[in-house]
């Protein structure tokens, strides 16, 4: 065998060698991440590994990729996943609310609003409220605007509601089938809630002439009621109401 022959065969060997070995090298080394789609998806971000999204935060509220999906169950392209208001950020680790739900408390406003409001978004009672037919309505005998003590029940009710929400204020409105007895039966009841504390600078009154031509027929008629009537409107004081 040729020198020439020999070195031929070794070169050869040493050329497969070679590419076995950058083979291997090229096998072992860590796996490059997708490239970066155009619009983010879930799908994409959970094709990355554990590492690669503790280093993301896709949404930018401050909680990192992995931390949404896998600990809070959040939405890691949306800084707001309940749409509340808050991020969810904000609501984890600022005001300990659940970003899941957008109102974390029960009582019908939702956490962004409580917190823009002043009030707690983890207690039901804060703010107390008087929703708008909470307070009762009283009735009146035709021609009369004596409170009856069944009426003086339901208003000692309202007057509780009041005590308890002190931010509130009220309409008081007097219905009959003329000026003068409509704003007489107002006048009766702001006079009830005067003497059992509510002060006059919460209550607004006014008398409402209304139609009675069915009580010469029929004083049970709901139109006839209506012309009997004195209500009790809540003002709210809040620049939210509750959604329910």
């Amino acid at each position: 065998m040729s020198f020439k022959t020999v070195s031929t065969s070794h070169s050869k060997w040493l050329t497969v060698g070679l590419l076995f070995f950058a083979f291997l090298i090229g096998s072992c080394s860590p796996s490059e991440p997708p490239p970066e789609p155009e619009e983010l998806t879930l799908e994409y971000l959970m094709s990355l590994s554990d590492e690669e999204l503790m280093e993301r935060d896709s949404d930018g509220d401050g909680l990192s990729d992995y931390d949404e999906i896998y600990i809070y169950g959040t939405d890691p392209l949306n800084p707001d996943t309940d749409g509340d208001g808050l991020t969810d950020y904000e609501e984890i680790y600022v005001y300990g609310t659940d970003p899941l739900n957008p109102d974390t408390d029960g009582d019908g406003f939702s956490d962004g609003q409580e917190v823009e409001m002043g009030t707690d978004p983890l207690d039901p009672s804060d703010p107390p409220f008087i929703r708008k037919n909470e307070l009762h309505t009283i009735y009146f005998e035709p021609n009369s605007y004596d409170i009856s003590d069944e009426a003086s029940e339901l208003l000692l009710e309202n007057v509780e509601k009041l005590n308890h929400a002190v931010e509130f204020s009220l309409q008081v409105n007097g219905n009959a089938p003329d000026e003068e007895l409509a704003l007489k039966r107002a006048d009766a009841i702001v006079a009830f809630y005067l003497e059992q504390g509510i002060s006059h600078e919460r209550i607004i009154s006014s008398g409402i002439e209304a139609d009675a031509d069915s009580c010469e027929e029929n004083t049970n008629s709901s139109n006839c009621k209506k012309s009997q009537r004195g209500e009790s409107v809540p003002i709210n004081p809040h620049p939210f109401a509750p959604e329910f």
